[in-house]
């Protein structure tokens, strides 16, 4: 919900006629009125219940509908998406002063001249653009204290019949679907969370990640009905529902796992619900549809909240089946003539057109979006209905020749569309007696999704693993890596032992008793800890009064560090506790060293990560302090306990935060064993201080093929073996050799 002051902020930028306007809705009275006297009037009507109350009353069907589907979206929307559901649902729409060109947006103007919602639009908050484009029209919000829990939408049911059961029906059960959602989690859990470009988009190596982790193909066969590019549509829904949260540059779970499946199903879905209706980067086509994509991210937006709406106002059916086509049909009544995948034909003028002309030319209009509905919205809500809409397991669907042809809403998605939920959804305890799994000797776990509750599925997902899931029964098995997994994660093996009874239903075989608690025992021998949060302090007292002072949850390492516990928020620092410096392992550390021709290290930073001294130790000797000298016989002892020179000069390449000099780069390679080719010897300068007179020597050719190299304008390197024949040669030009 987006926070008061931010909509508070918002008013201060309404012109001042505007804001007069607005102040009279909340009891302002007629007349001149200031505007800092205007704001305040609407300011003081937001903070009191009774005037919030008074005005949403004297509110039309559609305006008490916009904002309570605002609501559900968590208090913003695409302002035509906003509207576009609202009408869908029955909300007759109020009159616009643009006639025949009339856009979606405009119907929430009104609302907007109210002060009940305000446009993030540069252009000022009271104006609610409609731009057909992939960012779609402005983007409105309210204000928390506008959108009371009481609000409810007040749809008109559409006219539909009911259709004779389908042969065949398929529906999810809400535990395969809290399944998957648990899978979904762990497995960015698993991958360090989610990388996020500068436009807020994922990378495509992290989506193949993320679906690599999950055994999903390109397309997703759930229940025999496919399901294409599902990481792509997950990361993009759970990007915007509000369960993830943004940590370094990473979108990570926003709580455990365990915490999630404590959560009403309900309203764990309606969040994921959300992030599909607003996911604009994944479409439920393959990649081959018929389908103009210019303005794909925009118009999927606004057809799933149309959809969404229509969902909304399906007659009461009790466990009726309606027709798919039908409900097309319904829904291009509704919404039609403003909505549309690929583009909307533009409206016949009335420009030099009256009477019957006009009529015809309308009746040509309409004709044409009916074939173009029918051509490519039909085809597309059958592709809505079995990707996500079955995926969250809001509605059950019969099929024939593969393509689904009925539809009625199951129970959870009477609870997450219908309020108030016209049936209790069967998502809490088992919906039969008996026990919710069977332990085997051999460590197989069988569980019956019938009998077993969210919570006994967050244990197994926690502490086994899972090989098999079908529609009725899925398969769990105890491995020792899974149990250690549960350990680390700070949980006791009594949690495990004891939710295993539970759902057992009798006692555990009692070599799967003794096992793990023998793998309990010796994992206490050593302790390998996946992604640790792990406190460095001064020394054991300043950990203490840490501990006592912040109630920091964790287990003491060692005299100076605390191992913080895994229900710990990775994202932020521990109330009361400043950090100096925060280091992640999973990625590359900081350069913080400095070195010198002959070897001296030192470290340019306060601070050191764990892993620093240890690293240099292994090659160099220590100095004083945060020094340390890189020698021959260090050097050696490292090699000759294993290491390899290739692992010094990647330390240093990733550590220093300057280029390693040469020479210091030559003398560490001779000194790990690999000498390099040079010598020594003498030499001879023939030397003039009349530089033409050397020039004229070197020319003459029994000299110049004595000279090695010229060192200058008045020197030059001469072959010491051949210094009889440079003597004989100058002898004979009369020159005389100063000794």
């Amino acid at each position: 919900m987006p926070a008061n002051d931010r909509f508070d902020l918002r008013l201060d930028a309404v012109r001042s006629d505007d804001l007069k306007r607005m102040a009279r809705r909340w009891g302002a009275p007629t007349g001149s009125l200031p505007k800092a006297a205007a704001l305040a009037v609407v300011r003081a009507g937001l903070a009191d219940p009774q005037r919030v109350a008074g005005v949403l009353a004297g509110l039309g069907p559609f305006g008490r509908t916009a904002l309570a589907l605002l609501r559900t979206m968590g208090g913003e929307l695409d302002a035509a998406a906003l509207a576009l559901a609202t009408r869908a649902a029955g909300g007759a729409t109020p009159h616009t002063r643009r006639a025949w060109q009339e856009s979606p947006a405009d119907w929430l103007q009104p609302l907007a001249d109210d002060g009940l919602l305000l446009a993030d639009n540069p252009y000022g908050p009271l104006h609610i653009a409609d731009h057909y484009s992939f960012a779609g029209s402005s983007l409105v919000f309210s204000d928390a204290r506008l959108l009371l829990p009481s609000l409810r939408p007040e749809p008109t049911p559409l006219a539909l019949g009911l259709e004779a059961p389908p042969t065949a029906s398929s529906a999810r059960r809400p535990q395969s679907v809290l399944l998957d959602l648990m899978s979904v989690l762990q497995a960015i859990i698993d991958s360090g969370g989610l990388r996020l470009t500068q436009q807020g988009w994922f990378y495509l190596p992290e989506l193949r990640k993320l679906a690599k982790l999950l055994g999903w193909s390109a397309v997703l066969d759930v229940d025999g009905l496919p399901f294409p590019a599902p990481a792509r549509a997950l990361a993009a829904a759970l990007g915007r529902s509000g369960l993830l949260t943004l940590a370094e540059g990473r979108l990570v779970p926003a709580e455990s796992i365990t915490e999630l499946s404590l959560r009403p199903l309900p309203e764990v879905v309606t969040a994921l619900l959300r992030g599909f209706l607003m996911a604009k980067e994944w479409w439920e086509w393959p990649a081959d549809a018929d389908v103009w994509s210019g303005y794909q991210g925009a118009n999927y937006v606004r057809t799933r909240a149309a959809l969404w709406g229509a969902l909304l106002a399906l007659p009461e059916a009790g466990d009726g089946f309606f027709s798919l086509s039908s409900f097309s049909q319904a829904l291009f009544a509704r919404v039609g003539e403003w909505v549309a995948l690929d583009y909307l034909p533009p409206r016949p003028s009335e420009y030099g057109r009256q009477g019957d002309e006009l009529k015809r030319a309308s009746a040509t209009w309409r004709a044409d979006l009916a074939a173009r509905w029918k051509k490519h919205e039909t085809p597309w809500l059958e592709s809505a209905f079995r990707t996500w809409l079955y995926w969250l397991g809001l509605v059950e669907i019969g099929t024939e020749g593969g393509v689904v042809s009925t539809f009625r809403l199951t129970d959870l998605g009477r609870a997450v569309l219908l309020q108030p939920p016209r049936a209790t959804p069967a998502h809490g305890a088992p919906a039969a007696a008996g026990p919710a799994w069977v332990v085997q000797p051999d460590f197989e776990i069988t569980v019956y999704l019938e009998h077993a509750t969210p919570r006994q599925l967050a244990l197994l997902e926690r502490w086994t693993e899972r090989r098999q899931t079908q529609r009725h029964v899925v398969q769990y098995r105890v491995t020792r890596e899974a149990v250690y997994r549960g350990l680390e994660a700070g949980s006791p093996l009594a949690e495990l032992l004891d939710g295993l009874r539970a759902g057992n239903g009798r006692e555990l075989p009692q070599n799967v008793s003794t096992e793990l608690q023998g793998w309990a025992a010796r994992r206490e021998l050593i302790t390998l800890h996946r992604g640790a949060r792990l406190l460095e302090f001064a020394s054991t007292a300043e950990r203490e009064a840490a501990r006592a002072a912040a109630h920091l949850a964790g287990e003491p390492v060692g005299e100076r560090f605390l191992l913080l516990s895994a229900a710990a928020d990775s994202a932020k620092a521990p109330v009361g506790i400043k950090l100096r410096s925060r280091f992640r392992y999973d990625q590359p550390l900081p350069a913080c060293l400095s070195v010198d021709a002959r070897g001296a290290l030192r470290l340019t930073t306060p601070d050191a990560d764990l892993l620093l001294r240890s690293e240099l130790e292994t090659w160099a000797t220590p100095s004083g302090d945060d020094a340390w000298q890189l020698t021959a016989a260090s050097v050696a002892a490292a090699v000759a306990a294993g290491r390899r020179a290739d692992d010094l000069f990647a330390l240093l390449k990733g550590r220093l935060a300057e280029p390693l000099p040469p020479a210091l780069g030559v003398a560490l390679r001779t000194w790990a064993g690999q000498p390099q080719a040079i010598a020594l010897t003498k030499a001879v300068v023939l030397r003039c201080p009349q530089r033409e007179v050397l020039d004229a020597v070197a020319q003459d050719p029994e000299i110049k093929s004595c000279i090695l190299a010229r060192l200058g304008p008045t020197a030059a390197l001469v072959d010491p073996t051949r210094l009889r024949e440079v003597r004989k040669a100058l002898r004979w030009a009369g020159l005389t050799l100063a000794e």
